[in-house]
């Protein structure tokens, strides 16, 4: 699946993620790591997304956005399903785009281009997460329909707490 909008003389294009473009994603996904104050955090390297993305069995989905061949934007996602409603959905880990690109419909392509995956393929929804201090993103989300979920909290067992709870077994 290829989509493509207008931005002036240029298009948007929006495909899925071969080898050619893991250092374009690495390069993107480092910058998105310093956007959400993570880069402590950013472990990957080209040669692991590389195994990750584009294996046999890939582990997530990546979508690349360009403006004619200037990589400005990229999404990740992965199936989940729901024991409550039997059916598959898509998560969302990543969204984004480079800031001198945001605000000319990029970020929106490529919400829409995986919102059309989970159509296509009868999935029930795309959930993601935000971090509360991006205001900028929350009103972006609410603008396209997107509902905050109060009801729940999000959590994440990482590093030695992960380590310590499976020796438990």
């Amino acid at each position: 699946m290829t989509s493509n909008v207008n931005t002036g003389p240029e298009s948007i294009r929006i495909t899925r993620v071969t080898d050619r473009d893991i250092p374009a994603l690495w390069r993107m996904a480092n910058r998105e790591a310093e956007y959400e104050r993570m880069s402590d955090s950013f472990t990957a390297t080209e040669q692991t997304l590389k195994e990750a993305l584009c294996a046999q069995r890939p582990a997530a989905e990546a979508i690349i956005a360009r403006v004619g061949e200037e990589p400005v934007g990229f999404s990740v996602c992965y199936p989940t399903f729901s024991t409550f409603s039997a059916r598959w959905g898509l998560y969302m880990e990543d969204l984004f785009v480079e800031e001198k690109w945001r605000g000319h419909g990029i970020g929106y392509k490529l919400l829409a281009h995986v919102a059309a995956i989970a159509l296509e393929r009868g999935y029930h929804a795309v959930n993601w997460s935000v971090f509360k201090w991006n205001v900028s993103a929350i009103g972006f989300y609410h603008r396209i329909g997107g509902q905050r979920l109060d009801a729940w909290d999000h959590f994440s067992l990482t590093g030695e707490a992960l380590r310590d709870l499976a020796q438990r077994t």
